[in-house]
C-alpha cells in the first residue's frame, strides 16, 4: 500500500493466516519474533483467559551476547529482566546500517526479502492522518493511516492492529486489542523511535 512514496506491507512482521494473524512480538533489534504466551492478560495484568494462537515462548535471561540473541536456535526465547536493554554492549544500527534518509536494512531485520523495518520517519509521516478507533474486517482493534492525506476510507491507508506486548519482566503477553507498539528502524541513547497506540490515544515517541 504506497502512501507518500513509501510502500506499507498490509500485515505485521511474522504474519501467519491461522497462527499469528497480528504478527510476532518483536524485541527491538532481534531477527526473530516471538508468539504469545497462553495466559492473556488485560491492561490491569489480571488473567482473563487464553490466547487461541498461543505460542509460549520460553525465557532467556539476559543481558546476553548478539551471537546468542541473533541465533535461529533462540529464535522463540524471549530475553527478560533486562534494563533496557536486552543485549549486553548497545549497538544502535541493529536494524538499519544506515541514516533515517538512506536507511540500509541489516541481517538482522525481521522482514522478509524485499521489506525492512521502518525510519522513525516514515512512521511520524505515516501517522500524521488517522482513523478513529475501530475494528477491522478481521475483527481486529486499532487505527488506519493515510499519512499527508486526510483521513477516509477512499484514501490509501494502511491498518496497524493492537497486538499487545510482552511484559519485559516475564514475557507475559498482555493487551492485545487495546494497545500496540510499532518499532521503527532508528535507535539513539537507549531509546527507539516507535508509535504507541491504545484504545484512547495515539503518539509518536522515542520509547525504551
Amino acid at each position: 500500500i504506497e502512501i507518500d512514496g513509501v510502500v506499507w506491507a498490509p500485515v505485521n512482521c511474522g504474519y501467519h493466516e491461522t497462527d499469528f494473524k497480528y504478527g510476532k512480538l518483536y524485541q527491538w533489534g532481534r531477527k526473530y519474533g516471538q508468539g504469545y504466551s497462553g495466559k492473556l492478560y488485560d491492561i490491569n495484568g489480571d488473567n482473563v483467559g487464553k490466547y487461541s494462537d498461543s505460542k509460549i515462548p520460553e525465557l532467556l535471561d539476559g543481558p546476553v551476547s548478539l551471537s546468542v540473541a541473533q541465533s535461529e536456535s533462540n529464535a522463540g526465547k524471549f530475553i527478560y529482566d533486562t534494563p533496557r536493554d536486552w543485549h549486553i554492549v548497545t549497538d544502535d544500527n541493529l536494524w538499519n546500517a544506515g541514516t533515517e534518509e538512506n536507511p540500509v536494512k541489516t541481517e538482522y531485520d525481521p522482514c522478509p526479502k524485499g521489506w525492512r523495518v521502518p525510519t522513525y520517519i516514515e512512521l511520524v509521516g505515516l501517522s500524521q492522518n488517522y482513523s478513529e478507533w475501530t475494528t477491522n474486517s478481521d475483527g481486529m482493534n486499532g487505527y488506519w493511516f493515510s499519512g499527508s492525506s486526510s483521513y477516509s476510507s477512499n484514501s490509501p491507508r494502511v491498518f496497524f492492529p493492537a497486538e499487545g506486548c510482552l511484559g519485559d519482566r516475564n514475557g507475559n503477553s498482555s493487551s492485545r486489542g487495546l494497545r500496540g507498539y510499532y518499532w521503527s528502524s532508528m535507535f539513539s541513547s537507549y531509546e527507539a523511535g516507535c508509535i504507541r497506540l491504545y484504545n484512547d490515544e495515539l503518539f509518536t515517541s522515542l520509547y525504551y
